[in-house]
């Protein structure tokens, strides 16, 4: 919700230079849109906006465009109403996300194995808490940062699972098998949070709280801060070296990449996932067998209890989800 509110005041911004402030719905135009496309252009070129940000802006901003004329607000008497057809974002006024190539967008296992020998170098410690299950879990940062505070949940025989929402594909409520290291690591953050918020009832906390006006502990962090944190650490590492001792790239390790990296930890039994409406996400599994057979030996080496094998993982049926 942040990020659409955010999205509609650079447009508001943008509709302020207008004589009317852009207050008038009904003489907005394509015109306005192209104005507000031309600048996000504009700060994109000049490094004030990423490429990503430049897009989720256009997709974001299309989004509450078509709900605001799904609920009939532009009809008469109603606060858009007026709102012109051509005041509107099309799917072709969105920047094509760059191509990424397919190769090496895993990390090698001995570069898995430092990082891991050097997590303890993360501050603040909820940051670390975002860091950690990222790479345990495999899941997109955005889903990380958004987990709420109750997210650690147990199965029926006992086993902890993660609950998320992916956001990307509209699933809401995933439920992803984890291992109990990782679930410690939850669980050590929610004394933290509870701690710190001990007014707030438990239903309306988040796991990773921002500190940043929040009072209340109902504001999670952004993708954004977990990324900018996780870079600043990736950057006072000491090199990171190769298996023929060659200086890995830092550039290389952001947080993505370590969902290419994840292995399923434990198998998914075949009765948890028999209806086609089941919640269990299944977790990403790297294209080749043999990058997610050296990546398992890098947490195998690194941390405890170790995950499961490569052919354990594999007959989970693990799958890139959508």
């Amino acid at each position: 919700m942040r990020h659409h509110v955010g999205c509609l005041t650079r447009l508001s911004h943008v509709l302020a230079l207008r004589d009317d402030h852009g207050e008038v719905p009904a003489v907005l135009s394509r015109t306005d849109m192209e104005t507000f496309l031309h600048r996000l252009a504009y700060l994109e070129s000049c490094g004030s906006l990423s490429r990503d940000a430049r897009t989720r802006h256009c997709r974001e901003v299309r989004a509450v465009l078509v709900r605001i004329r799904a609920m009939g607000l532009t009809r008469p008497g109603q606060i858009a109403a007026g709102l012109g057809e051509d005041f509107a974002l099309h799917t072709d006024d969105v920047p094509a996300e760059p191509e990424r190539a397919e190769a090496d967008r895993d990390l090698p296992p001995e570069i898995m194995r430092q990082l891991c020998e050097h997590l303890d170098r993360i501050e603040p410690a909820h940051m670390r808490t975002a860091v950690e299950p990222a790479i345990d879990t495999g899941r997109r940062p955005e889903e990380i940062c958004s987990l709420r505070y109750d997210c650690l949940a147990r199965d029926g025989e006992g086993h902890p699972v993660l609950i998320f929402d992916n956001h990307k594909a509209e699933r809401l409520g995933r439920r992803l098998p984890i291992s109990e290291t990782t679930a410690a690591v939850i669980t050590t953050q929610q004394r933290r949070v509870r701690e710190r918020y001990a007014r707030t009832p438990p239903g309306e906390l988040v796991l990773l709280p921002t500190d940043r006006r929040n009072p209340d502990g109902t504001r999670a962090i952004t993708a954004f801060s977990a990324s900018f944190y996780h870079r600043t650490w990736i950057k006072d590492l000491p090199p990171l070296l190769t298996r023929d001792g060659t200086e890995f790239d830092k550039r290389h390790i952001v947080l993505y990449a370590y969902r290419h990296t994840y292995v399923m930890p434990m198998p998914v039994s075949p009765s948890m996932c028999s209806a086609s409406s089941c919640p269990i996400e299944r977790s990403p599994l790297p294209k080749a067998i043999t990058v997610s057979a050296r990546a398992v030996a890098a947490r195998q080496s690194t941390r405890s209890p170790p995950f499961s094998s490569t052919a354990t993982a594999t007959a989970s049926g693990a799958r890139p989800p959508s």
